[in-house]
């Protein structure tokens, strides 16, 4: 009996802290598994002919999580950089933030996250081949504004992303 008591506490407890975490995670979509909603996307052509270039915005079955990822591949030769980018979430001035996402791109291949909170932060993105955590910590300047973030995948390659949460 002392067994099963203890047994049904820690899973009660455990399913509390997972859906606390959900909770705090202030984006829809996250996890990319509804599409790409509540991200754009832009690509800076070798030609100067933005949006002009080869890279390609898709979901992936290459997921850290869950079915799908967001990716951004090289579909050709014009590839410069490309960037799938948030919507703007409105924030509260002289908020911290907490961005983490898993990334997965060649080893070696040149990534980045842009941070506007307002302001740019630039941080590297993690590219091993395998899925990477990064987390990136950040506070909004003393008016308040707006925080989106911004990876950006530079050259003939691919990089796909998932389960990115935001919390405060």
């Amino acid at each position: 009996m002392y067994r099963s008591v203890l047994i049904l506490s820690l899973l009660s407890i455990t399913i509390l802290v997972t859906a606390t975490e959900a909770q705090n995670n202030i984006l829809n979509n996250g996890g990319f598994e509804t599409g790409l909603m509540c991200h754009g996307n832009y690509i800076w052509s070798q030609t100067g002919n933005n949006f002009g270039g080869d890279y390609v915005f898709s979901l992936s079955n290459d997921a850290h999580s869950g079915n799908y990822s967001a990716q951004i591949a090289c579909g050709g030769t014009d590839c410069l950089r490309a960037t799938i980018f948030s919507n703007q979430i409105p924030a509260p001035a002289n908020q911290a933030y907490t961005l983490s996402l898993y990334s997965k791109c060649p080893a070696g291949a040149s990534a980045l996250m842009v941070l506007y909170a307002p302001g740019e932060i630039d941080r590297p993105l993690s590219c091993t081949g395998d899925w990477s955590l990064n987390q990136y910590n950040f506070q909004t300047g003393p008016t308040a504004g707006f925080v989106e973030y911004e990876p950006i995948i530079y050259g003939n390659t691919w990089l796909r992303l998932d389960d990115v949460v935001l919390t405060f």
